[in-house]
């Protein structure tokens, strides 16, 4: 599951530092916790190093599908973490390939993508305010993430609590607290993978 070097051991546990970003990640019985520091950025943005450690951590895939992606092209540049990924967003002014709900996502054919990661907003006031929708539902999200990837797939999701349901064909595997500063926001990345069709 993770790719750099171990830190340290110590007992049943691999210690190691969450590079690049500011904290420290441990792996126990194929599971992955940790806590780690990233600097927000504005207008729902994904945090500073976030995408870098994903990285990092778990290596770049480039067919992957972006839901909820928000400006991460005009954010990177069209580089880096953002450079293949196929961006769905409910908001046609983000310029995304596929204007959709991440929720149902019929227009795409199953097995379609090797990686899924999601930004949805994290309560019913930001939803409503900043992208006038309804508070989505993270299981649909994850049923569906799970309908458009390949079996031994990734799927992040970014959220706000720790989510620990998921659909009978994925297996959660990791969930790292994101502590987001300077406003000392919580952020949960939970981390699962699809195990079957």
């Amino acid at each position: 599951m993770i790719q750099p070097k171990i830190a340290l051991r110590l007992g049943g546990y691999k210690i190691f530092t969450a590079t690049p970003a500011v904290g420290i990640l441990y792996e126990v019985n194929g599971f992955l916790s940790g806590n780690v520091r990233l600097r927000g950025r504005d207008n729902g943005s994904y945090l500073y190093n976030y995408l870098e450690m994903l990285d990092y951590h778990f290596g770049p895939e480039d067919n992957t599908i972006e839901v909820g992606s928000g400006n991460i092209r005009e954010l990177y540049g069209g580089l880096g973490p953002a450079q293949k990924c196929t961006t769905v967003d409910i908001n046609p002014d983000c310029k995304p390939d596929i204007v959709a709900d991440g929720q149902y996502l019929s227009e795409i054919r199953d097995n379609s993508f090797k990686r899924w990661r999601c930004d949805p907003p994290y309560n019913d006031k930001t939803s409503k305010g900043m992208y006038k929708t309804e508070f989505p539902n993270f299981n649909k999200l994850l049923k569906t993430g799970a309908r458009v990837i390949e079996p031994n797939s990734l799927m992040f999701l970014l959220c706000s609590q720790n989510y620990q349901m998921c659909p009978s064909n994925v297996t959660r595997i990791g969930f790292i607290y994101i502590s987001v500063v300077p406003n000392n926001e919580t952020r949960i990345l939970n981390i699962y993978v699809k195990t079957r069709n």
